[in-house]
């Protein structure tokens, strides 16, 4: 295990649950005094740490495996419902839940025409311009 200070732990941790530097510096370390332009330097700093920016990877490695975890539990669940299930409406709502987990279900709406004639006109800067203004 990676040997962090209190703080140092405490801003990892906080890194990986708010995906923001500075404000995971503003909650580990006393910045009340500080501007935002020195947490903000400071929380660069203090992530490219070595062992910090080690910890914070592990961090979220640990997380991404807990959810890659309860996906793969989830999916194994509702394929066995979906192939096994007594009753067909179980059937149905696991494989629409295993379509909600991958996205499947989402509907796309494509405005472009096949002839193009839906496609907006491209735009020139003489089109913001008009030169008679100038004369």
């Amino acid at each position: 295990m990676i040997k962090l200070t209190d703080k140092q732990e405490k801003f990892a941790q906080l890194v990986v649950e708010l995906s923001s530097q500075s404000e995971s510096y503003r909650r580990a370390y006393d910045a009340e005094n500080m501007t935002d332009k020195q947490i903000h330097e400071e929380s660069c700093k203090l992530a490219s740490n070595p062992k910090v920016a080690r910890r914070i990877e592990s961090i979220r490695d640990q997380v991404l495996m807990a959810s890659m975890w309860r996906m793969t539990d989830s999916l194994e669940v509702l394929s066995s419902i979906a192939k096994d299930g007594e009753k067909d409406s179980d059937k149905v709502a696991s494989v629409k839940a295993i379509n909600a987990m991958y996205g499947w279900d989402k509907q796309t709406v494509d405005n472009i025409s096949s002839d193009g004639s839906m496609s907006p006109a491209p735009k020139t800067l003489d089109d913001f311009y008009d030169d008679d203004s100038q004369a």
